[in-house]
């Protein structure tokens, strides 16, 4: 509604840049992209637009009532904001707007501006005024209220979509800081497997030098046991216990 105004002839559009009544500030994980896109999702739109938007089944809300009660009001909009402009009109109080030479006049509800009979779809619904042209005097915009119905409903969608932003984005810095901790874990993976892969060579290396160690003490022994059995032999022999004695 805050992209909405009316003319000065009571018709509701579309209003431009320098006209809306809303700033749209992003916090949380929102950024310039998603203010760019709620602007351009509803900046164009009419309330029969909106209604058609909003009606679907995939705009989730955190009432879910809040379809039932508040999309028949944004149905009604266009005829609210033409009844309000009217009885504003017909009571005086557009006077401090327009002045009484540009102050619309309106026909019978039978009949529209130039006097010819109206339709039963305008029947009763504000008539074109006749206006006199003036530069001077600048578009009268009709101000949505968020405390309305329709504005809660508007506000709800924008929250919506907001949140689920933001879940989104929420989601995927979690993923990505889940990805990283793999990664990270992979790497430690690597490293230990590196590790035990030295460690297993070391030990392998080391049990191969102990055989060979062992192997050669135990050469080292029978080559001095039968050095001690040569000696032995000697020693009987000098002594005259040789062999044939």
């Amino acid at each position: 509604m805050a992209f909405q105004e009316i003319d000065s002839h009571g018709v509701l559009r579309c209003a431009p840049e320098a006209n809306r009544r809303c700033t749209i500030e992003c916090i949380h994980n929102a950024n310039e992209y998603t203010k760019l896109g709620l602007i351009d999702m509803w900046s164009n739109k009419t309330p029969e637009e909106a209604y058609n938007i909003l009606k679907s089944e995939d705009v989730s809300v955190t009432n879910k009532k809040d379809k039932e009660l508040q999309l028949p009001i944004i149905q009604k909009f266009k005829e609210s904001v033409q009844t309000t402009w009217r009885a504003a009109v017909e009571s005086g109080e557009m006077e401090a707007v327009l002045s009484p030479s540009r102050r619309p006049s309106f026909k019978a509800e039978t009949e529209t501006a130039l006097g010819e009979p109206a339709s039963p779809s305008v029947k009763g619904v504000l008539a074109r005024p006749q206006l006199a042209p003036s530069p001077s005097v600048s578009t009268v915009r009709f101000e949505a209220d968020s405390s309305t119905g329709q504005g809660a409903m508007l506000m709800k969608a924008f929250d919506t979509i907001h949140q689920q932003g933001n879940t989104i984005e929420q989601l995927s810095q979690q993923l990505a800081q889940a990805n990283a901790e793999v990664l990270q874990a992979n790497k430690e993976v690597l490293q230990a497997n590196k590790e035990v892969m030295r460690l297993s060579q070391a030990h392998t290396d080391a049990t191969s030098r102990a055989h060979t160690e062992f192997a050669n003490a135990v050469s080292k022994q029978a080559e001095l046991h039968v050095q001690l059995l040569a000696e032995q032999s000697r020693e009987r022999k000098k002594d005259g216990h040789g062999p044939g004695r």
